[in-house]
């Protein structure tokens, strides 16, 4: 009997230092935090210079498609007008990159997260769908408000600029997601980073009425679990995805 119970004694003892040293192990490999330097963050993009000018978004969408009128919700209606030139007019100079003609996306950082900022613009048609979208969590300056930038890795910040999706979606911790490539200075680690688009529960209009904002991402852009399966199908395959600030 007393062997048994010294048996059972040196068992759990040797279990638990096993334990003790798995979890110092993990411990020791845990990422240094990183600690953003002052010329590591920005809170907006320069304005952009570009053939299409314009006060509204109706205005440009005509110039954009060389027409004379538009019917109303088939005129980029909602969309703020210096995103939507900013991003008109990258589109049509780097047009040859981008293998999805048929939208393209804005996410105007200058909204609250409570409301609508995330814009997927019909080409063909000029219909805009609009939801809520997220941003990182160092970004937020105040409730719901993004005014901090960075494309350091580990920074935790949300990065603007001009991105193009991945040809495909993929299904990782975050379910079907899709992935982003940086085309600007602000945003050229977006790979490095993992930054994708995604569902997320706290991406929710339930979660900003009850928290007065959205939640916080690591720096991705996420939108409702009931948006993202249309945001990929429609964004996938190489459109361009413009991030304003």
């Amino acid at each position: 009997m007393k062997t048994i119970l010294i048996t059972t004694l040196l068992s759990s003892l040797f279990a638990f230092n096993l334990f003790a040293a798995e979890n110092q192990q993990q411990q020791s490999q845990k990422p240094p935090k990183v600690v953003l330097k002052p010329s590591d963050i920005y809170t907006h993009l320069k304005p952009m210079k570009g053939k299409l000018e314009g006060k509204s978004s109706k205005e440009l969408w005509l110039k954009f498609t060389g027409t004379s009128q538009c019917q109303k919700g088939f005129c980029a209606d909602g969309i703020p007008t210096v995103a939507l030139k900013n991003a008109l007019n990258y589109y049509l100079s780097r047009a040859a990159i981008i293998k999805n003609h048929d939208y393209l996306g804005i996410i105007d950082f200058n909204i609250n997260s409570i409301k609508d900022r995330f814009f997927i613009l019909n080409l063909k048609t000029g219909e805009v769908e609009k939801m809520l979208a997220t941003h990182a969590r160092n970004s937020e300056t105040q409730l719901g408000v993004a005014g901090k930038f960075s494309n350091i890795v580990g920074g935790e910040m949300s990065s603007l600029g001009f991105f193009l999706t991945d040809s495909e979606h993929y299904v990782g911790k975050h379910g079907i997601s899709l992935k982003l490539d940086g085309l600007s200075a602000t945003n050229s680690n977006a790979r490095e980073r993992a930054v994708v688009i995604h569902g997320a529960d706290y991406a929710t209009q339930w979660f900003a009425d009850t928290k007065g904002r959205l939640g916080h991402s690591q720096g991705c852009p996420a939108v409702s679990p009931a948006k993202i399966e249309g945001v990929i199908e429609k964004l996938k395959g190489q459109a361009l995805l413009y991030l304003h600030k």
